[in-house]
């Protein structure tokens, strides 16, 4: 993966807490599995050689998402409760990118248990403007089928290369999830791929999502998980 861009709920959030807590009870059941911080990655692949790189694409991620605030505000009414980050009381005076669909059990490492998002334009755009300006060969032809074909943003939960996952854990991953999200679930109709075990559809908006308040990281992505480093973060 190189280095990505992340977009994060705020440290110390409730949103943030509830996840980090549910990574952490979900890697108890395969103890194995390495822990990380709660995000989705915008993109993978940035161009950086040097600390001016960072701050110079962080100095972007604000741009961008200033320049999408009053879009999202104007049509979308504000939220309370666990639904955004902004504060350890979970109040917010914010707007939320994202939002949850379903709960996956995937056969690949990094998708092993994840929440794919809703789509949302505005969280394209973003990842669009960042893909175009500082990844290697960004054109807008090459971005434009990424988008179309690769960009799929979701919220991992676990990693591991246990395949399959039992049906005992999968219950149990299934159980604490709905619980840590307060929504009930139904198994997915849907032909699944192949590199799907498991599926499960969100029968109700869950109360944790975020936006802004929000937090971007660049992360060096290389080696043992354990060993990935955050080289510069925004908050936004």
């Amino acid at each position: 993966m190189g280095i990505a861009l992340w977009f994060c709920p705020v440290t110390g959030s409730q949103v943030y807490d509830s996840i980090d807590l549910l990574i952490h009870s979900l890697q108890t059941l395969i103890p194995n599995s390495p822990l990380f911080e709660p995000h989705i990655t915008i993109t993978s692949g940035l161009n950086i050689t040097s600390q001016d790189d960072v701050n110079k694409i962080l100095t972007y991620c604000v741009a961008a998402m200033d320049s999408v605030k009053p879009r999202v505000n104007a049509g979308s009414p504000r939220s309370n409760g666990l639904r955004s980050s902004g504060s350890a009381s979970g109040s917010t005076s914010g707007f939320e990118l994202v939002k949850f669909k379903n709960l996956t059990i995937g056969k690949q490492f990094f998708k092993k248990v994840y929440m794919e998002c809703d789509d949302n334009k505005y969280l394209m755009s973003i990842a669009k403007i960042m893909r175009e300006m500082f990844v290697e060969n960004g054109d807008e032809i090459d971005v434009q089928q990424w988008l179309d074909e690769q960009f799929k943003p979701h919220m991992s939960l676990l990693y591991s290369n246990v395949s399959p996952v039992s049906r005992v854990h999968q219950r149990l991953i299934k159980q604490r999830v709905e619980d840590a999200f307060d929504v009930p679930m139904i198994e997915t109709t849907r032909t699944l791929p192949s590199d799907i075990q498991a599926q499960w559809d969100l029968l109700q908006i869950p109360l944790i999502s975020w936006g802004s308040p929000g937090t971007f990281k660049i992360v060096r992505c290389e080696g043992p998980v354990e060993q990935w480093e955050i080289l510069g973060k925004a908050d936004v």
